[in-house]
C-alpha cells in the first residue's frame, strides 16, 4: 500500500509540475539557505582552526582579564569585558616570563588605530601593531621581502601586513623604501611579513595581513604616552609539560607581579580553539535558525495546496471509500503526498546549496565544508515538515463521508 501510495503521489507531482515546484519553493530556499550557511560556517571555522594549528601548539598568550570558569575553560560570556578591561600587563610580566623554565621567547604588543597618510594621498584609519623585536620568532611569521626592523637608519621605520603592501604598493618588494605618514611622523617602511592566512582576514577586525607593525617603544610619540600591554605571546620548549608550566607560570605571576589578584589569563593553542569552535557555533546556529524561519513559510504553502488538492479530489476520495478504502489508506495517501513534496524540495536545496557554496570557493578564499550529516539532516528535516504539513489535509481527507464525496461537484 505505501509503495502504490508513494506511485500515486509521484504521478500526482508529475502530473502538476508547476504547481508542485510552487509548492515546493519555500523548503527549497529555506534547505538552501541553512545547508549554505552550515557549510560556509563549517568551512570557514575549519580553515582558521587550521591556521591556528599552523602556529603550533607550543605558543601560548597571555591576556588582562580573567575569563576562565572553575573548571579552567574559556567562559565565552566574559572574554569581551576581560579584553576591554584595564590594561594589567606590564614589562614586569615579561620579565618573569622570558626567564621562567621551558620559555624559549616571549613578544608583546600592543594594537591602535590611526590614521595614515602616503603621500598626499589620505588612506584613512588603520591598525597599527607596536610589537617587541621577537613577535616573528614567536609567532613564527617570517618577512617577505626586507627586514622586520632596521634598527640602523635614523628615521622611523614601520614594517607593513602583506595585505597593506598590496593594497599601497603592489607587491611586496615595491613597498620597500617607501614613505608612510603616522600622526605627523613620517616612517620608511623596511619590510613586509608574508600572508599570515586567508580565513583570518574575513571577519574584517585588525588582522596580521592588514596592520601596520612598528617597534614597540616608537608608540609612545604616536600616541604620546606609553603604550599598554594588551598581549604577551610565548613559545614553549617541546618536551615542556604544558598544563604544569602554565599552572607552575600563573602560580608565579600571581605572587610577584599581581599582588595574588587574577587579573590574566594564560591561554593555550587548545583554549583558542576551543574558543573558536564555541563563538562559530553560536553564529552559525544564530543564522541557521534565522534561515529556518523561512520553513515555516514552506510548510504553510504545502499545507495551502494539499487543502485545496483534497477540495480538488473530493470525488476520487469518496471513491476510494466506496470501493473499499479505510481513513486510514486515505490519510496515509495524502500524508505520503506531502512528505514527497517536501522531500524532493529538500533535495533541490541541498544541490542549490551545493552549487552556491562551489561560487563562493571559487569567487572567494571561503573554503566549504559539505558533510554527509548535513545533507542527511536538511533531507530529515524536510521530511518533517512534510508530515506536519500536511497532517490536517490528509485527515481532512480522512474523514470525508464518501457518499457526500460523490455527490461533490
Amino acid at each position: 500500500m505505501i509503495l502504490q501510495n508513494i506511485r500515486l503521489a509521484l504521478r500526482t507531482v508529475r502530473g502538476n509540475k508547476l504547481r508542485s515546484f510552487l509548492t515546493m519553493l519555500g523548503i527549497i530556499i529555506s534547505v538552501a539557505s541553512v545547508v549554505t550557511v552550515i557549510s560556509v560556517g563549517q568551512g570557514v571555522e575549519n580553515q582558521v582552526r587550521g591556521e591556528i594549528n599552523n602556529l603550533g601548539a607550543n605558543l601560548l598568550y597571555i591576556n588582562p582579564g580573567d575569563f576562565k570558569n572553575d573548571e579552567g575553560d574559556v567562559d565565552l560570556a566574559n572574554v569581551g569585558s576581560a579584553f576591554g578591561g584595564a590594561n594589567v600587563l606590564t614589562k614586569k610580566d615579561v620579565d618573569v616570563i622570558r626567564d621562567f623554565e621551558n620559555v624559549q621567547s616571549v613578544a608583546y604588543s600592543s594594537i591602535f588605530n590611526k590614521s595614515i597618510k602616503k603621500g598626499e594621498r589620505d588612506i584613512g584609519q588603520r591598525t597599527i601593531f607596536a610589537v617587541s623585536e621577537q613577535y616573528p620568532d614567536v609567532y613564527g611569521q617570517n618577512v617577505e621581502a626586507g627586514n622586520f626592523f632596521d634598527e640602523d637608519k635614523e628615521t622611523n621605520t614601520v614594517v607593513l601586513g602583506f595585505g597593506v603592501a598590496q593594497e599601497l604598493y603592489g607587491t611586496p618588494d615595491g613597498a620597500i623604501s617607501g614613505i608612510l605618514e603616522i600622526n605627523g611622523d613620517k616612517y620608511v617602511v623596511t619590510g613586509v611579513m608574508e600572508s599570515f592566512g586567508e580565513a583570518i582576514d574575513l571577519f574584517g577586525g585588525p588582522t596580521p595581513n592588514k596592520s601596520i607593525y612598528l617597534p614597540f617603544e616608537e608608540a609612545r610619540a604616536i600616541l604620546e604616552a606609553d603604550p599598554p600591554i594588551q598581549e604577551i605571546a610565548f613559545r614553549i620548549s617541546e618536551e615542556a609539560n604544558q598544563d604544569e608550566l602554565v599552572d607552575g607560570l600563573n602560580d608565579k605571576l600571581l605572587s610577584d607581579v599581581h599582588d595574588g589578584q587574577q587579573e590574566f589569563t594564560i591561554l593555550t593553542q587548545e583554549d583558542s580553539l576551543n574558543l573558536i569552535s564555541t563563538v562559530f557555533g553560536y553564529i552559525t546556529s544564530f543564522v541557521a535558525l534565522v534561515a529556518s524561519l523561512s520553513l515555516i513559510v514552506g510548510a504553510i504553502g504545502i499545507m495551502n495546496i494539499m487543502l485545496v488538492s483534497v477540495t480538488e479530489r473530493t470525488r476520487e476520495i469518496g471513491l476510494r471509500k466506496a470501493l473499499g478504502a479505510t481513513n486510514v489508506q486515505v490519510l496515509s495517501q495524502f500524508l505520503i503526498e506531502s512528505i514527497i513534496l517536501s522531500v524532493i524540495g529538500g533535495l533541490i536545496g541541498v544541490a542549490l546549496a551545493y552549487l552556491i557554496v562551489a561560487i563562493v570557493t571559487i569567487l572567494s578564499d571561503i573554503n566549504g565544508s559539505f558533510s554527509l550529516i548535513n545533507i542527511l539532516l536538511a533531507t530529515g528535516v524536510a521530511a518533517l515538515v512534510g508530515v506536519l504539513a500536511g497532517l490536517w489535509p490528509a485527515w481532512q481527507a480522512a474523514r470525508k463521508d464518501p457518499i457526500k464525496s460523490l455527490r461533490h461537484e
